[in-house]
């Protein structure tokens, strides 16, 4: 039997983030300090995500799909505070400072490029970690989360493009509309 074998499929993040396995491991007290930093990620991206449902009309596509992305973002929540518990750490109560930029920021479409800016940085937070963390059970969440994080990224962006054609439809119509009228009057004259 190896004795150098890993028993998670998280802990081979080595081998997908070369380099980074020279790095030391990270003691119980740097992973909860990572974990809390999630945490309070995780906390302001829910917020964010649930003032963002309120600028769509409820049920249609898009709602649903930032619905999904902000349970996803809760249930992250609660998992991160199941690991810090779990290595004897106290969960942050503290929300991330990108709440308030992100409720700053104008527009859906500028919104939902900024929560994905957001995404982007815990996926790669984590995509950093990985191969220093020690605890099979983290590195577990951690992977699936990371996962999790990337998929929120592309389904973001598949929004984002459905926005942008509805508007550009829009604008479309609006400038035929703009058209027909100048054209009506013209015949007034």
């Amino acid at each position: 039997m190896d004795t150098n074998a890993y028993s998670s499929p998280a802990c081979y993040a080595h081998e997908f983030a070369p380099g980074h396995d020279r790095k030391p491991p990270m003691a119980v007290e740097e992973t909860v300090r990572l974990l809390n930093t999630l945490l309070e990620a995780e906390r302001a991206g829910a917020r964010v995500l649930a003032a963002f449902l309120g600028e769509y009309e409820r049920d249609t596509p898009a709602w649903r799909q930032i619905a999904a992305v902000q349970r996803d973002e809760a249930r992250n929540c609660a998992v991160l505070m199941g690991l810090i518990e779990r290595l004897s750490g106290t969960p942050s109560a503290a929300t991330g400072d990108f709440l308030e930029k992100a409720l700053a920021v104008d527009g859906r479409i500028a919104k939902l490029r900024f929560l994905n800016r957001g995404q982007q940085w815990v996926a790669r937070k984590i995509h950093e970690a990985l191969p220093r963390l020690e605890q099979d059970f983290v590195c577990g969440a951690l992977f699936a989360m990371h996962e999790s994080h990337l998929l929120n990224v592309e389904l973001c962006d598949a929004l984002v493009e459905a926005l942008e054609e509805e508007h550009e439809l829009e604008m479309a119509s609006r400038l035929k509309k703009a058209a027909q009228i100048a054209f009506h009057h013209m015949g007034e004259d």
